[in-house]
């Protein structure tokens, strides 16, 4: 599957951070928790939109689409 390249301008707010790869293990005997931590982390992002009008969210439709969910990546970046 190729990188898709986001519809461009748009955005009113982005937010980036970096999700840790982590998993707890908590015991149902004695409550006690174990974590572990594999390699790898991710980035995430969070992008906020204004309300649009039909014509101008169809390309943000068709790239959501496109994404076909989690498997699908894309350039992203801050537009301020």
């Amino acid at each position: 599957m190729p990188t898709l390249t986001m519809p461009s301008g748009g955005f009113t707010n982005s937010r980036f951070g970096l999700m840790r790869n982590t998993r707890a293990f908590p015991s149902p005997m004695n409550l006690v928790t174990q974590t572990v931590e594999w390699y790898g982390s991710m980035w995430v992002a969070q992008y906020t939109v204004p309300p649009m009008k039909r014509a101008t969210v169809a390309p943000w439709q068709a790239f959501i689409i496109q994404l076909r969910g989690t498997s699908g990546r894309f350039y992203g970046f801050d537009p301020k």
